[in-house]
């Protein structure tokens, strides 16, 4: 009952890879079709181009063919750079002196957060 069971399920598996492959394979002549048809058109305009023009055979050979036009994509990266500092001095003076000083320094760019304290008390 189990072996049968494990035997349905890889005809199963089977199959479907067997319908990947035919998918596959008809993408593939599709694929195939459209390069044919492209190169079909080019030939026809050089063969156009030639019959034009007495001197077609030596501009083709020196001027670009009209191909698809290229795509240029341009990536511009800004960068903002924000620095904050903060300075706190207290002084408190009895019978004991105490001199506190806090410095907080933040920097944020758009791609790295830092964060620096820094803690100086100083008597006097």
């Amino acid at each position: 009952m189990l072996d049968e069971r494990v035997n349905v399920k890889k005809e199963g598996r089977e199959k479907e890879r067997k319908k990947e492959k035919q998918r596959s394979r008809e993408e593939e002549r599709k694929r195939g079709r459209e390069e044919w048809e492209v190169a079909e058109r080019f030939g026809d305009w050089v063969r156009d181009h030639i019959n034009e023009s007495p001197n077609a055979r030596h501009t083709l050979l020196t001027t670009s063919t009209p191909a698809t036009p290229a795509t240029t994509t341009t990536t511009t990266t800004t960068t903002t750079t924000t620095t904050t500092t903060t300075t706190t001095t207290t002084t408190t003076t009895t019978t004991t002196t105490t001199t506190t000083t806090t410095t907080t320094t933040t920097t944020t760019t758009t791609t790295t957060t830092t964060t620096t304290t820094t803690t100086t008390t100083t008597t006097s």
